[in-house]
């Protein structure tokens, strides 16, 4: 349906670079993380204490805390790093004179124990309140400090913070709960007040970034924003779309024509190499489309492609958003493309995310490894 061997071709001027350099020209001031590449040793956790209610202190403060060895009467320290075997013991001691189970012992101190030493500068941590959540990054090592925290909202109106167990955090992007597609909402459903959510990575990526990159693999975000009913027709034309510019862009590796692209489609003999895209889509109306690609190391070009196209033809900052169509269209030989994505884009208003993420990238402000 979307190619053509009329109009706009290969042979054409236009040109992936003209893309790139496009998507650049238009984004001038303006980053969006778009070539984004997930950390090898990133790992990511969910820090709320009591429920949430410290939520505005965590982000006004720039920290996360918990009180779980608050009676155990530590000295200042910073880093914090006890030995592991006096601290349980510590702990055991204190949990026992407070009558407390051998359960909420047995929870708090693994909570205290990756909190101290599985949390690592660079990670991300999520924290929630009532109505958001927000994501952060780590900057500091544990500490502890046994000075109370008082944030004064008025001159009736205050709060006060007494966790002794902190760490800094360098906070990104908040995000309403309602608007959270269901995925991300059931991953935060533990009840205690640290956890990790490595298993979940590539739904916080999902949220802040539109394109990302790990182990090989390219990540693409789109959230459909149409609250109507999800149109059946167009939501296929915008899946075909994606896979027909994943073979486009592989195409370019070996130099394949579209007349032969055309002809393997049309046989059926396309193979697990030429489309690898594989979709986690929630129909609900607004709704998320994520995707992910498979590329060999030796075509990471080909992955490039593919992003740069996938961005100029969701870009929604575009003075003429239909010259981004046309542009892709013309540089992947996709004719149909321009004919029909105006449709699906009135139909689904899908936009991808659109977060400073700066913040979470920048280790400037990194406290380095303690010794």
């Amino acid at each position: 349906m979307l190619f053509d061997d009329t109009g706009w071709g290969a042979g054409d001027s236009l040109s992936l670079e003209k893309i790139v350099a496009d998507i650049t020209l238009d984004r001038a001031n303006e980053r969006r993380g778009d070539f984004i590449e997930r950390p090898t040793l990133q790992r990511y956790w969910v820090v709320r204490a009591q429920g949430g209610h410290y939520y505005d202190m965590f982000i006004n403060h720039s920290l996360i805390s918990i009180s779980h060895i608050n009676g155990l009467n530590f000295s200042d320290a910073h880093p914090f790093l006890p030995e592991v075997d006096v601290l349980q013991s510590r702990m055991k001691t204190n949990y026992v004179r407070d009558a407390k189970t051998k359960a909420a012992f047995t929870s708090h101190f693994h909570q205290v124990i990756s909190f101290i030493f599985d949390m690592k500068v660079g990670d991300l941590v999520l924290t929630v309140s009532d109505t958001e959540i927000r994501i952060g990054r780590i900057i500091g090592n544990p500490k502890i400090v046994n000075t109370s925290i008082v944030h004064y909202y008025d001159e009736t109106n205050q709060k006060t913070l007494n966790h002794k167990l902190r760490r800094g955090v360098a906070w990104g992007p908040a995000f309403k709960r309602k608007d959270l597609p269901f995925a991300v909402t059931k991953s935060l459903r533990a009840n205690q007040a640290v956890f990790n959510i490595d298993e979940h990575w590539e739904l916080i990526y999902h949220l802040l970034y539109p394109v990302f990159r790990f182990d090989n693999k390219l990540y693409i975000s789109c959230n459909i924003t149409q609250r109507k009913a999800i149109n059946n027709y167009a939501m296929s034309i915008f899946l075909q779309t994606l896979s027909e510019l994943e073979l486009a862009a592989k195409s370019r590796i070996n130099n394949i024509s579209n007349e032969l692209i055309i002809e393997r489609i049309i046989s059926n003999k396309i193979n697990d190499q030429d489309l690898t895209l594989t979709t986690k889509a929630q129909f609900f109306s607004p709704g998320t489309v994520w995707g992910v690609l498979h590329f060999a190391p030796e075509h990471a070009s080909a992955m490039t492609d593919f992003a740069a196209a996938y961005l100029s033809l969701m870009s929604s900052g575009a003075k003429d958003t239909n010259y981004h169509i046309a542009l892709t269209a013309g540089a992947l030989g996709l004719v149909g493309m321009a004919k029909y994505w105006p449709y699906v884009r009135e139909s689904l208003q899908p936009q991808i995310p659109h977060c400073k993420t700066d913040i979470l990238e920048d280790d400037s402000n990194d406290e380095g490894p303690f010794v």
